[in-house]
């Protein structure tokens, strides 16, 4: 068995990220030296909604904010990409 370090103590530090791209929710995480830390979303939960939201000003939201848009602007408003991936238009 084999065993590696990982050197922390570059002054420049540059961040490995990982992105789960969930159907429901999604997440981004980053490894530090005391092991991986999630990156909260504006609500402050780790679990981030993957809806996104097209607003008039060209903008967009997305997360909890984007979700609770969905009953207002259905037309504007994109949920479950994931599960659509992959599939033709029909």
């Amino acid at each position: 068995m084999s065993t590696f370090q990982i050197d922390f103590s570059s002054a420049a530090r540059q961040r490995i990220v990982g992105l789960d791209l969930g159907p429901t929710n999604s997440l981004i995480a980053f490894m530090d030296p005391t092991g991986p830390k999630v990156v909260p979303g504006a609500s402050g939960g780790n679990l981030v909604p993957s809806v996104v939201s097209l607003n008039d000003d060209g903008s967009f939201t997305v997360g909890d904010d984007a979700r609770r848009l969905l009953i207002d602007r259905p037309d504007r408003t994109v949920y479950s990409v994931k599960r659509l991936m992959g599939r033709g238009l029909d």
